[in-house]
């Protein structure tokens, strides 16, 4: 794949008019429960522009991250993962660089519960996972199941994409 194409498959979606019955999400406006999204809003606008003083102040007392199983529990340590992908600052130590997260849609439950289906996109310049930095691009469907506190903070983050298709794009041949 040449430097500047990234997988074709950022395309895909999760059909927003058909979620799975398991899901628990309800789409009409109606149907779910007013949530406060400001800090989820600020926090994803803060990611976009690597601000890690915004993004942390989005959480409330005692957050969780969890990527793909690896669960990431307290301020301090959700503060070094976003570090060390490249969210916040660190660019020459940091695994990703020009990261950027592209909502493609917002599915509310009725719980305290927001999903948002993103793109996450950037360039991969540091090591990450035991690759050293190629400077490939890459682009690739993610899923983020957020949970607001009584208060609208993020208590909970878990973060779902394939990251075989991630490893794919940064290995390939340019």
């Amino acid at each position: 794949m040449p430097e500047d194409k990234v997988d074709e498959a950022i395309d895909e979606s999760f059909p927003a008019s058909d979620p799975p019955a398991w899901t628990g999400l309800h789409l009409g406006a109606a149907d779910h429960e007013a949530h406060d999204e400001s800090h989820l809003d600020d926090h994803l606008a803060a990611e976009n522009a690597h601000d890690l003083e915004r993004i942390m102040s989005a959480y409330g007392q005692a957050p969780v991250v969890v990527v793909n199983g690896r669960t990431i529990e307290g301020c301090e340590a959700i503060r070094e993962f976003h570090r060390a992908f490249g969210f916040g600052g660190g660019q020459d130590t940091a695994s990703f660089s020009e990261v950027h997260i592209e909502e493609r849609h917002r599915h509310r439950t009725r719980g305290r519960a927001i999903v948002i289906e993103q793109t996450l996109s950037g360039r991969h310049t540091g090591r990450w996972r035991g690759l050293a930095a190629t400077g490939r691009r890459f682009a690739l469907p993610v899923c983020t199941v957020y949970t607001l506190d009584a208060q609208g903070r993020l208590e909970s983050e878990r973060v779902y994409f394939d990251g075989s298709r991630l490893e794919r794009q940064l290995a390939d041949a340019q």
